[in-house]
């Protein structure tokens, strides 16, 4: 036992030694988040934070710290979003036999004392949803082969588009997934969808769960559960690879996790770590910074102003500092 204790102790002080130069600013309790890709979202100045039983508002402070402001109880969150001071969630009753849905419309303009404004059903939850032209868009759970818009004042049904649409990622376009292809559509009239180019993705990791993000207009990054490939899309019709960036088979991005891009870096939270990549070399992107932290089942990351905020659906909010394109600790 004595020995037990020697190990877990020596353990204890690798790894202290490991993050002293990158240790979190500080953490927001446990999150027990909903395991979403937007269960965070950052908004006038506020943070909201989607989990399982309710909705958390937390104010960001001067220094980066939050104030927690209030907490929509409900049951059984799985998706929201919001626009200005409306807040749109849906919630499915896990232990229903159904796949009914209600989705809940709230005035947060005093998020202390939120107000609940409408609401309406739907058959099945949502797979994702969006406030995209003046537009309540969500996305088919299902099948995620339409888009259904509605009137975010009154809830009511406007139209929907056919198409395996997935998620917006910059400007007017949209993409979706293929199992060795991703392709871009252009939607900058929702009810006319365009395809704008498909890439050919045989020659990296295959899989549905490709997502794709803008660096610059010149390149873009897709990334999966285990690797990241860099594209010169200077040629927006025809793609180019230009290098690949393979994940440790140990240590992987949690499924649909953002990432994080500012300037030519690109932070990337892995299970028990967190890279960040140099990218100002595109054709030979580079290891920067390995953050070691309390990290164990992340679900969400952000950067405001020169913070990241990083949710891990055990350990709650961590907050890290950005110094000189540098994370630091606080």
């Amino acid at each position: 036992m004595r020995y037990q204790v020697l190990i877990l102790i020596f353990m204890v002080l690798i790894i202290s030694l490991n993050a002293m130069n990158c240790e979190y600013v500080t953490r927001f309790g446990e999150s027990n988040t909903s395991m979403r890709l937007n269960n965070m979202i950052i908004e006038n100045g506020k943070l909201y934070l989607c989990k399982e039983f309710g909705i958390d508002i937390f104010e960001i402070e001067g220094d980066g710290e939050l104030t927690l402001l209030n907490t929509i109880h409900v049951d059984d969150v799985n998706n929201f979003a919001i626009d200005n001071n409306n807040l749109y969630f849906s919630c499915w009753p896990f232990g229903s036999d159904t796949w009914d849905t209600i989705i809940y419309k709230y005035d947060v303009s005093d998020p202390e004392q939120p107000v609940e404004t409408g609401q309406m059903e739907l058959d099945y939850p949502p797979y994702t949803m969006y406030i995209w032209h003046d537009m309540l868009t969500i996305v088919d759970f299902i099948l995620t082969r339409q888009l259904l818009y509605y009137d975010p004042e009154t809830l009511e049904y406007i139209d929907n588009e056919e198409g395996t649409f997935l998620k917006p990622f910059y400007g007017e376009y949209w993409c979706t997934s293929n199992p060795d292809s991703l392709t871009i559509y252009d939607l900058s009239n929702p009810f006319d969808a365009l395809e704008a180019t498909s890439i050919d993705l045989g020659s990296v990791y295959n899989g549905y769960n490709h997502v794709c993000r803008r660096i610059t207009d010149d390149l873009y990054v897709v990334y999966s559960q285990l690797e990241m490939s860099l594209w010169d899309t200077s040629d927006f019709s025809n793609w180019q690879l230009l290098n690949q960036f393979l994940f440790p088979v140990y240590e992987f991005l949690f499924y649909d996790l953002n990432i994080v891009i500012w300037d030519d870096k690109i932070l990337l939270p892995l299970v028990e770590e967190m890279l960040v990549v140099d990218i100002s070399d595109p054709e030979s992107p580079q290891v920067q910074q390995v953050l070691y932290s309390a990290l164990s089942n992340p679900t969400n990351c952000l950067k405001y102003g020169e913070k990241i905020y990083l949710v891990d659906n055990y350990m709650g909010i961590q907050v890290f500092d950005i110094i000189d394109n540098v994370i630091e600790a606080g």
